[in-house]
């Protein structure tokens, strides 16, 4: 049946092969234009049983029976629908390329995501304004929609190598950057001058730059905009969360070497005595794991002392789960609350009576390791990465591999799942990057259980 909007056609199925028995329904097709033609037999009306018995082809022998007639008004009715929608369709991607849709301003995007992200939303925010002033030159406040584009993020990432290759990385947060180095590789950039990237050559720059680029595809993801932007009209910026890098980076675990930790220990004294926060902050990396940074938010409340009692029940309790003599376990002074980190989870370790001491000695109204404020808590970070260099430890983040280095400890006595409870992960996938199965720490370690 032919109509101005296109046609269909109706007819019997056969169950199985050809003459029958017939399916009880009729069967419509509908030719719409050049499409594929469709096929319903999904409505309430049945073949009678006289069409449904006829011998030949009931369409032409019985063409004004009442069953063909309610099923030909249904699909001219489906015909006459299915073409509006998609006139509507069509109407309405013509309408968006002539008024493209406004989006929600980038700025108001961003003070969302501050309010309502997740728990890390500031260091993801920091991330993107630190990959568009370097890359750019401007404040992140100038930010535009079509500024996030691929390029953005092949231009940083070729900015960053270079800076890398210059050594203007080193001593973290870039302190050997000269003034106006992020300039300078502006405008050798502008020029051409800029080496293209290298997709090769496994630097340590190249997990920086994986970090940034998967911290800020997320505030602009499929899941942000479903949970936490929701409601605001944000465009699909397909190149930019399309461009991902690949970069070849230094894998594997990172640890302190026996030498250089058996220097460390050898100045531990000296330390003690000439700055006793510095050395206080040493010794609850070593002995409990904690990023460096969770040190520098310890407040005197997350230590409880412990009774000569209840340091004995500790000593007794991690003897057994260790596996080893109560000789070989240090003796314990306190107990440390370490707040929950990067979705992980909070944990209580003991620490050494001479922790707890020093603790005791030095702490302030609002730090437990003394710090006046956090510039203050951030100076006594520096000292000990560069004391710990000075000892003989490599890398930007000194302090950092003492957590890998209590991680190792953990595996060895207790596996992937002793790092992961040990160290507060959220599960046990992380402990790969903090341990491995065919290194261990030597057993001095035992003295910080």
């Amino acid at each position: 049946m032919k109509t101005s909007l296109g046609s269909y056609s109706i007819y019997r199925q056969a169950q199985s092969g050809a003459g029958g028995p017939w399916v009880r329904k009729w069967v419509v097709r509908f030719f719409v234009g050049g499409d594929k033609p469709l096929t319903r037999s999904k409505h309430p009306f049945l073949i009678c049983d006289k069409c449904l018995a006829e011998v030949g082809n009931p369409v032409e022998s019985r063409p004004n029976c009442g069953c063909q007639k309610k099923v030909k008004d249904w699909a001219e009715l489906f015909l006459r629908t299915h073409t509006a929608m998609l006139q509507r369709g069509e109407m309405d991607r013509l309408t968006e390329l002539l008024t493209p849709k406004k989006w929600t301003n980038v700025a108001e995007v961003l003070a969302v995501y501050r309010e309502r992200g997740p728990e890390d939303r500031a260091q993801r925010l920091n991330f993107l304004a630190t990959v568009y002033e370097q890359t750019t030159g401007k404040d992140i406040g100038c930010l535009r929609w079509e500024d996030l584009n691929a390029d953005l993020k092949l231009d940083w990432a070729e900015l960053r190598q270079e800076a890398g290759r210059r050594g203007w990385l080193g001593l973290g947060a870039g302190k050997n950057m000269p003034d106006h180095g992020w300039a300078l590789l502006r405008d050798l950039k502008r020029a051409g001058k800029l080496p293209a990237l290298d997709d090769r050559t496994e630097a340590p720059w190249n997990t920086t730059i994986g970090t940034y680029m998967t911290s800020i595809n997320s505030i602009f993801g499929e899941k942000s905009r479903t949970k936490v932007l929701r409601g605001l009209n944000v465009p699909p910026l397909a190149e930019f969360l399309g461009c991902r890098l690949s970069l070849p980076a230094p894998k594997g675990h990172k640890e302190i070497e026996a030498g250089v930790m058996g220097r460390i220990d050898a100045a531990l004294p000296v330390l003690r005595s000439e700055d006793a926060r510095v050395w206080l902050f040493q010794q609850l990396c070593e002995e409990t794991g904690m990023r460096p940074v969770s040190v520098r938010r310890l407040v005197p409340g997350d230590l409880r002392v412990l009774t000569a009692a209840e340091s004995a029940e500790w000593r007794a309790r991690m003897a057994a789960e260790w596996r080893v003599d109560e000789s070989d376990l240090c003796e314990f002074g306190g107990l440390l609350r370490v707040a929950a980190a990067k979705h992980g989870a909070e944990i209580l370790t003991p620490v050494s009576a001479e922790v707890v001491a020093v603790a005791l000695a030095v702490q302030s109204a609002g730090s437990l390791i003394g710090a006046r404020n956090e510039t203050d808590g951030r100076a006594l970070h520096a000292r000990l990465n560069a004391w710990l260099r000075g000892c003989g430890v490599e890398g930007t983040q000194a302090a950092y591999l003492l957590r890998h280095r209590k991680g190792q400890l953990l595996r060895r006595f207790g596996g992937k799942a002793a790092v992961g409870v040990g160290l507060g992960h959220a599960g046990e996938a992380m402990a790969g990057r903090y341990s491995r199965e065919d290194r261990v720490v030597p057993a001095v370690g035992l003295r910080v259980a």
